[in-house]
């Protein structure tokens, strides 16, 4: 297979003619287009529009830096496919980045999630409230996008944290867990000019974790070093280990007030709402956040949290309602949600169960 990808050389935006359709992907709004800016989104955007399809030979009108074709090689041999053939100018250096930055300043990748959510109040502890700045990628996550970005600036106003929004368009084919292919190297590439404007030398995302490239420390470590280090870039991607009794518990020790604000259903806005109403009849004093549908895993995990660690009213019935159908429906997605059922909610899920005297209804 072969693919042509080409850039706007007025805006943040590249093009590829797909195996199905044309796709493309742009920021339309965040940051100006600056050299440093251009290069960055170019270099990562290619290695996002590619990743679903590993073509054998890729094309462009714009120079990929060794850098860059490290990585993509990387990607390639991670997943066992032969890395590909570049086509197009060559190799150039990357611009001179001008800006200072420091190592008391971080920028955090926030979705609205429990995950974002812990690492940007772990990031406020170490560095210092005003040194750090929470950033928003609008547009990344399809069905679910508008909620978050709904739910990241109300929580930004509440909750009284500096937000920057990165607006992204894109009509890309890349589906499930795919994306995680070049996810992390992209988000962190998107999020890199506000780091840069802001004096910040550390990203900080979710821990690495998962059987795709991105989600390697590996290719974190890669990132870091033969990527930004190389080209001459000050920044520097970082994370924290998960808290030994989950992000939920630690969220709720150490902002108790804001996990009912999280927003991390798996659940479109369409089908959040029917469900949502169906627990206030059932667990009229143990109600789904506000942002959660209450029956995805997420919400499941974040309500079990909020159950054992937090400052409910749920009475005994309610709790003893939820935890039983919590294990009748881990029972059911044993099959398909196996990766996720286990941590963290089977942990709660236990606890709850002993917290409130119960037996396992299944095995």
């Amino acid at each position: 297979m072969k693919l042509t990808v080409r850039s706007d050389p007025h805006k943040l935006k590249l093009t590829m003619a797909g195996p199905i359709r044309t796709e493309h992907i742009a920021v339309t709004d965040g940051y100006e287009g600056t050299g440093v800016t251009q290069w960055l989104f170019a270099q990562a955007g290619l290695m996002h529009l590619v990743a679903p399809y590993f073509p054998d030979i890729i094309t462009t009108d714009f120079p990929v830096s060794l850098q860059t074709q490290l990585l993509i090689e990387r990607m390639y041999r991670f997943e066992g496919a032969v890395p590909p053939e570049f086509r197009g100018p060559g190799p150039e250096r990357t611009p001179r980045v001008l800006r200072w930055t420091t190592a008391r300043r971080a920028v955090v990748e926030y979705s609205g999630g429990k995950d974002s959510m812990d690492n940007l109040a772990r990031a406020q502890e170490r560095y210092g409230r005003d040194n750090v700045l929470a950033v928003h990628i609008a547009g990344l996550a399809k069905g679910v996008g508008a909620a978050e970005r709904r739910a990241s600036i109300e929580q930004s106003r509440r909750f009284k944290f500096p937000l920057r929004i990165v607006e992204l368009t894109k009509s890309t084919m890349e589906s499930g867990a795919k994306v995680l292919r070049s996810a992390k190297v992209f988000d962190a590439c998107l999020v890199a000019p506000v780091a840069l404007e802001f004096g910040a030398r550390h990203i900080i995302t979710e821990e690495p974790g998962g059987p795709y490239f991105t989600g390697s420390r590996g290719a974190m470590e890669l990132l870091n070093g033969a990527f930004f280090g190389r080209s001459g870039i000050p920044l520097m991607v970082r994370w924290w280990d998960r808290p030994h009794d989950g992000v939920v518990k630690h969220l709720i020790k150490h902002r108790p007030d804001w996990l009912p604000y999280v927003c991390n259903c798996f659940s479109p806005m369409h089908y959040r709402i029917g469900i949502r109403k169906s627990w206030l009849r059932r667990t009229p004093t143990f109600r789904p956040f506000k942002n959660a549908c209450g029956s995805c895993i997420k919400c499941r995990l974040t309500r079990l949290g909020w159950l054992l660690y937090g400052p409910h009213h749920a009475s005994r019935a309610d709790a003893v309602y939820f935890i039983r159908d919590c294990e009748q429906w881990a029972r059911h997605k044993q099959s398909t949600h196996q990766d996720l059922i286990g941590g963290s909610f089977s942990l709660y899920l236990e606890r709850a169960r002993r917290r409130y005297g119960l037996q396992p209804r299944y095995e």
